[in-house]
């Protein structure tokens, strides 16, 4: 649960999976990175949406969904807000690695 999401110190990593609709806010609420390495696109990335709405920064795949939220950010967003997703090409793990560690150093 949130617990595992909360652990102090180092980087942790936390395969979600599935979570209650309920409890998505407060399991955002403890981490800094969310994922989302889906190489399927999709027409409304949902776990995007909701990370960013939190204030949390993505690395995802590009395609689908997500890609129309960068855009969207990029010209309609916040000051600052499409510096939070980063997309990468997909199935480009190295490229997925290393944006999961840039993201990491720019929410410290």
């Amino acid at each position: 649960g949130e617990a595992a999401l909360c652990r102090e110190g180092g980087v942790h990593v936390v395969e979600a999976g599935m979570v209650d609709p309920a409890r998505v806010p407060s399991a955002l609420l403890c981490v800094k990175v969310v994922c989302v390495p889906s190489t399927v696109p999709e027409s409304f990335c949902r776990a995007a949406i909701e990370a960013l709405g939190m204030g949390r920064f993505v690395v995802a795949f590009e395609g689908g969904g997500v890609s129309e939220i960068a855009r969207v950010l990029r010209e309609e967003g916040p000051p600052g807000a499409s510096e939070r997703l980063l997309l990468v090409g997909v199935g480009d793990v190295e490229a997925l690695g290393r944006s999961l560690q840039e993201a990491q150093r720019r929410a410290e």
